[in-house]
């Protein structure tokens, strides 16, 4: 059996959790973009509706 620190298995787990760590928090950070972005696009279509009806 090769010998290694006791804890390598520890730190690898360590890193496994802060690599997922930092992606739900892009994908946090994505979300709350695509969230901002739907809302834009909501008030743009609700204003081209408006509009389209005024013409109507």
């Amino acid at each position: 059996m090769e010998d290694r620190p006791i804890d390598a298995p520890l730190s690898a787990l360590q890193a496994a959790y802060i690599r997922m760590e930092n992606a739900l928090i892009r994908m946090e950070r994505r979300v709350r973009n695509l969230e901002a972005s739907n809302e834009r696009l909501s008030k743009e279509v609700k204003k081209l509706k408006a509009a389209a009806v005024g013409k109507v």
